[in-house]
Order: structure tokens, then sequence, then C-alpha cells
């Protein structure tokens, strides 16, 4: 070292330290060296622009008020058929029409956030629906500033009324908000039941032609049940016209063509009737060529789609936070709640001094004696108390 020390003193050299390397950097040189990144990104970026340049977008909505809570359903129909869903559960109190109105503004904030252009509102809400369209007056305080935030979202879009069996999916989801509280239940999965417990077996028939062994439709067998079917023709004796009635009952005859009735299908639809072997094969391998392809372009949609709703929704959340000294309370939960306590019983306890700040919003606590809690405890699970 003292040499180099030495040899290097004649020149002017001065040591500085590394700086950082920017983000932009990193990102070039990741688009530099994977170029099919790009090339994804781009149709990322396709996938998601070019329906909202003149393609119309529907928004299902709904809302739930009871005395469990207040949910609010909210359905973005792209126009490519993709399905943005959302159940959200409102942590105040509101009337059944109030909760409406949640709903919709809360679909309309997510469709301006994406710069959604043609928007088609559907809800079951008459009076919403009339209120917004001018046919009724908003007579209310509230119901006239709901319409005003209403108004201010987007200027131009359409809103229709429809029966609640057509809105299903949104209503469905708003009565999931106002049930079950999210704090209480994890995810939920749905599980598909493919068929009935006390059946082990399907004995589901298709439609079959039925033909005699000489393979014409003119057969002797089969003539007595066309002539039937036609011009009710039956055989002499009261007996044998009631059993041939009876056999008659599971046949039906299209297009002078007779078909075996069977527990799943009555009557062959066009389809089942014009598709033959040779084409489904067709169709089934083009379907195969493309379905990849298909399914990778719903894939970035949705992930598009879903992350501009994520960060349209995330942008109102505020992290709660607490300093050294503040006085809190800790959420009670069904397994910390006293056995016989009953539904009167408090929803929180406490209070509680937060005496150190461990990191990522968790803290530790202390009791109003001194003593400190066991474990840390989340910001999720804490409120401000004050005295």
């Amino acid at each position: 070292m003292e040499k180099w020390a030495l040899h290097l003193c004649r020149y002017d050299i001065q040591y500085e330290s590394r700086t950082a390397i920017k983000s932009q950097a990193l990102t070039d040189f990741v688009a530099d060296f994977s170029p099919t990144l790009e090339e994804e990104a781009q149709k990322e970026v396709l996938a998601l622009q070019e329906p909202k340049a003149g393609q119309k977008w529907i928004l299902h909505t709904d809302g739930a008020a009871n005395i469990r809570g207040v949910g609010l359903g909210v359905v973005l129909t792209s126009p490519h058929g993709d399905k943005i869903a959302q159940a959200i559960r409102c942590n105040f109190k509101a009337t059944n029409n109030e909760a409406e109105y949640e709903a919709l503004i809360t679909g309309l904030t997510v469709a301006r956030d994406m710069k959604i252009q043609h928007l088609e509102v559907i809800s079951d809400s008459l009076l919403m629906v009339n209120q917004i369209n001018g046919e009724y007056a908003a007579k209310d305080t509230r119901m006239i500033a709901y319409l005003e935030v209403t108004k201010k979202l987007i200027k131009e879009f359409k809103i229709d009324q429809v029966p609640r069996n057509l809105n299903t999916e949104a209503d469905a989801l708003a009565n999931l908000g106002s049930n079950i509280n999210p704090e209480e239940f994890g995810a939920i999965p749905l599980v598909h039941v493919l068929s009935p417990a006390i059946e082990k077996d399907s004995t589901m028939n298709v439609c079959e032609v039925q033909i005699g062994s000489t393979g014409k439709e003119g057969d002797s067998k089969a003539t007595p049940l066309k002539e039937y079917l036609l011009d009710k023709t039956v055989p002499t004796g009261k007996v044998a016209a009631q059993a041939f009635a009876l056999k008659t009952s599971k046949y039906c005859l299209i297009s002078n063509v007779l078909f075996k009735k069977s527990a799943a299908v009555e009557v062959p639809t066009a389809s089942y009737g014009l598709m033959t072997e040779e084409r489904n094969q067709a169709e089934l391998i083009h379907n195969l060529d493309t379905v990849e392809e298909l399914r990778e372009d719903a894939k970035m949609r949705m992930a598009a789609y879903q992350q501009e709703v994520a960060r349209s929704f995330n942008k109102n959340v505020r992290a709660r936070v607490f300093k050294l000294g503040d006085w809190v309370l800790i959420k009670v939960y069904e397994n910390t709640r006293e056995v016989n306590a009953g539904k009167l019983a408090p929803n929180w306890e406490g209070p509680y001094e937060i005496i150190k700040v461990v990191g990522n919003g968790a803290y530790r606590l202390r009791d109003m004696e001194g003593k400190e809690v066991q474990r840390s405890w989340n910001a999720a699970h804490l409120n401000l108390y004050h005295f």
C-alpha cells in the first residue's frame, strides 16, 4: 500500500463515494435487456386504452342497509366482457336510499379514475334513477347533497332502472358487504359442487333418432308413433289406447323425424341438430389454437383493470399513526371476548399507553397500572383514546 501511495501521489486523485443508481437507469437497463417486456407493456396499454375511446362500459350498482350494517355492491363490465366486482362495507349508518347513492358514487369514482368516457349505469333503485334523470324532485337535504355529488363526478352518463332480478350480482355483493364484517372473516373461498349429494351417478341421455333395424325412419315400429303425434291415431281398445298414449309421451316429432325425449333435453336445439362430427372437430381445433392467446389477453386486461381499481380505492386510505405517550383502545374480537358477555359487551378495551414504536405500524403497550402488554399490536387493531 505504501508503494502504491508513493507512485500515485504525483497524480491529482480525489476519492469520491459511489452515488446511488437512479431508478430510471435500472428501468432502462431492464427494458434494454428484456425486449419481451416492452411488447407485453404495449399490449397492456392498448388493451386498457382502446375500449375507452368509443366502446361502452356497463356499471351495475346496489346498496343494502339493515340492522347488521351497510353494504355496497359494484360490478364494472368492460367492452370485452371482463367483470370487476367489489363488495364494500360502510362503517357508518345509512338508509337504503343513501346506500344506493353511496354505491353509485363509488362506481362513478372508479370510472372517472379509469378515464372511462362512455358509461351506462344500471340500478334497481327507482327513486335514485328518477332523481338523477330529473323525473323526481329531491326534497330531503341529504338526497340533495348526494345528487349534487353524483352530478359533479361524471357530467354525462346514462342510467337505467331495472328490476332486482336483473341486478343480481350487485345485489349479492351489497348483501355480502352488509351482513359480513371483513375483520371477522378472512378470504372466503367459493366452492363449486357439481351434483347433489344424493346423486351418485348421472343417468341423463341425449336425444336419439328412433329408427328401425333397416336404418329407415319409415320402419313399422316408428310409423304408429309418428301417426299418433301427427293425427292422434290410436289403436282400438281403451286399455291399448292408454298404454300407447303413455308410450308416445316419451317421443317428439321434429321436421318429420322421431326423437326420444330425455330427462335433460326434451327438444334438441338447432346447434345440436345441425352440428356434424367434422364441423365440431374443426371448431374444437380452432378454439384450441386460440385459447392461450385469448387467455393471456384476458389476464392482461384484468390485471390492468384491477390495478387501476385498487389505485382508485387506495388513494383515500390514510395510514393510522400513533406517537409515544398516546393512549389507545384495543379491538375486542370473538376469541378475546368474555364467554358470557353477550351482545352488549364493549367492542374496545383499555385504555393502554404506547411506550415503543416497533415499526411497520406495530406498537408496544402498557396498561394504566404500568404493566406491559406481552405482545405488539398493529395500528389496524388500535383506536385513539381521548381522556
